[in-house]
């Protein structure tokens, strides 16, 4: 099987490298791509790899998705939560993917500031960080760990999916369907002190709101 290199797609799609090969072919370059970022680059090159990005949409996205997006199903989820394409069903068009991409952005943001606002201050007291956070470490350090941080991520995600459901029964449905110890993360996020996604607030009662409706 020939290996074709995406290295630098402007300079490939732009000397017409891609142009003879069928769109199957074409869709498992774009597959191959590390970032969303990568696959709008690669897309935007010429019209006929635009035509094979909206076309394979689906596809796409699911090889991309799984390297590139932080606990994906949280996510997608949240998506189907905010109107988007039910669960059980794929992706299914650009403006889907673009939706998911904003939302992680929020994410993204949220993080910055939680470890602007509250990590950087965390101390350890009587705890030995060592122990914890690596040889020749004597605090926790000033960013979320890597195991931290996904978890704030799940939190995040499923905090906003809940916020987005109207219907009583749904969200009670929802709570109950999580484990206690990811309750208690839940309520831990409706702390936060800047709320949840873009226009959601959370005030300081939703921790025990949420709380309530599970128990």
């Amino acid at each position: 099987m020939m290996i074709l290199s995406v290295a630098q797609p402007t300079r490939l799609a732009n000397a017409g490298c891609f142009s003879p090969f069928p769109f199957e072919l074409q869709t498992v370059v774009f597959c191959h791509l590390t970032s969303f970022q990568d696959v709008f680059s690669f897309a935007a090159t010429c019209h006929r790899l635009q035509d094979v990005w909206l076309e394979g949409v689906t596809t796409i996205y699911r090889h991309v998705a799984k390297v590139s997006i932080t606990c994906e199903p949280h996510a997608r989820i949240l998506l189907a939560d905010q109107g988007g394409p039910a669960t059980k069903v794929g992706i299914r068009s650009a403006k889907n993917v673009h939706q998911m991409l904003r939302n992680q952005s929020m994410v993204y943001k949220a993080i910055a500031q939680f470890e602007s606002d509250i990590v950087s201050k965390v101390r350890t007291g009587g705890l030995r960080a060592e122990e914890y956070y690596g040889p020749g470490i004597d605090g926790h350090p000033p960013y979320l760990t890597r195991t931290e941080r996904r978890r704030f991520i799940r939190s995040y995600y499923q905090l906003w999916g809940l916020l987005n459901l109207d219907n009583l029964q749904q969200r009670q449905s929802r709570l109950h369907s999580v484990s206690l110890k990811q309750l208690l993360y839940l309520c831990e996020m409706s702390w936060l002190p800047n709320g949840m996604g873009p226009g959601e607030d959370v005030d300081s009662q939703s921790g025990g709101a949420i709380y309530q409706q599970r128990v």
